[in-house]
């Protein structure tokens, strides 16, 4: 089964059911025994009258006992708790997800993203995060996003600013946490909620449970990552979104969330966990851009559409986005490699996230590279070319 994989973003948890207090069972009115009639003596005398027998005095029902008060969740104090958190001038996150799939016995980490965030006019300003997959042998990335710029550098290599697409799109995603939230509450109104209370780090917190979460409702945020258009439609699935509010220096703020889904698309149970805990609000923090940023370039100078929005560029892996026909490009690479010296060896189709794609395979002496075209979602042309090292 191929891993799904969701945005550590969140949402919702658990279903409250009112117990139903039961009267005791009815007593029935037992009669008394009937008085024994005398035996009469030889000379006969008058039968008295028997006194009548008193009618039994019935026993008085009991008082059923009354039905619990059913406790609700109080949604003003969560509206509350998401409106302060544009009041605060910055915090800090930790967030795990966890794994456990069909045939799997242990639930592994999968990914954590720990850093700070700083805010100005109730909304991100930059942030500073680290980010650890352990579903690709343990890769760490370091992001930072100042001014709607994003820079990163993987496993402690060199600085780079992300290309003007991705960081258009991860803007968009920042510029929309605060609407997230808003669509969030929407989502909650309807949903089983439990009202409970914990000690969270000797700070008492009120809890919140949510249930019947579903993938779908994870799609329905501005911030949703990810496809979930290939999960099968029937598949059997539940979640649930806690969230713990505190009061921190006088302002009620989310400080811990946990959102659990469990489903099965046919090969078994799989559960998918994320926890997240925030904390320093407030603390003096600045985020500034790094220094010496590298500028990597493809090494092949390849023409490019005058429209062409880079996604990946470095010396063997160039992605970009255009409007210009499938076909079209197809042709024109394929012409202009070719007039380099490159062989077509092979042309295949394939599937690239639900969506054909030709993959198209280069040679130039000792050299190999391959080429995708695909079409996203969003109906524009995916043309990735990779450079393959010689062995």
């Amino acid at each position: 089964m191929k891993h799904t994989r969701l945005p550590v973003l969140c949402l919702l948890v658990l279903l409250a059911l009112a117990a139903c207090g039961r009267g005791a069972a009815e007593v029935a009115p037992t009669a008394p025994p009937p008085t024994a009639t005398a035996v009469p003596t030889a000379v006969p005398t008058a039968t008295p009258v028997p006194t009548a027998t008193p009618a039994p005095t019935a026993t008085p029902r009991p008082t059923p006992t009354p039905k619990p008060t059913e406790v609700v969740c109080d949604l003003d104090r969560l509206a509350e708790a998401v409106d302060n958190l544009t009041q605060v001038t910055s915090y800090r996150q930790e967030a795990t997800a966890y794994g456990q799939f069909a045939g799997q016995q242990l639930r592994q980490r999968m990914l954590t993203i720990s850093g700070s965030v700083e805010m100005a006019d109730g909304q991100v300003s930059a942030t500073d995060m680290r980010l650890v997959s352990y579903t690709d042998a343990g890769t760490t990335m370091h992001i930072i996003m100042v001014a709607d710029q994003f820079y990163f550098s993987q496993e402690g290599g060199p600085w780079q600013l992300a290309p003007a697409a991705v960081a258009a799109m991860l803007a968009a995603q920042t510029g929309q946490a605060r609407a997230a939230d808003d669509t969030l509450l929407v989502i909650l109104e309807d949903r089983p909620c439990e009202p409970f209370s914990e000690t969270i780090d000797g700070r008492v917190t009120e809890g919140l449970r949510f249930s019947d979460i579903t993938f779908e409702d994870l799609a329905a945020l501005p911030s949703a990552a990810g496809d979930l258009s290939q999960l099968p439609a029937d598949m059997k699935q539940s979640g649930e979104y806690t969230l713990w509010l505190a009061e921190v220096d006088g302002l009620l703020l989310s400080v811990r969330t946990r959102l659990t889904l469990t489903f099965d698309v046919g090969d078994g149970v799989s559960v998918i966990e994320a926890v997240t805990a925030m904390s320093d609000f407030n603390k003096p923090l600045t985020i500034t851009a790094p220094a010496d940023i590298a500028t990597p370039v493809f090494a092949l100078d390849l023409a490019r559409p005058d429209d062409a929005a880079v996604i990946v560029e470095d010396s063997l892996v160039l992605v970009f986005l255009t409007q210009e026909p499938p076909e079209e490009i197809k042709t024109f690479y394929t012409q202009a490699l070719t007039a380099e010296g490159w062989t077509l060896d092979e042309n295949r189709k394939s599937s690239i996230s639900g969506s054909n794609a030709d993959l198209l395979s280069f040679s130039r002496g000792e050299e190999r590279m391959e080429m995708a075209i695909s079409v996203s979602d969003d109906g524009e042309t995916v043309v990735s070319f990779i450079l393959i090292p010689a062995e």
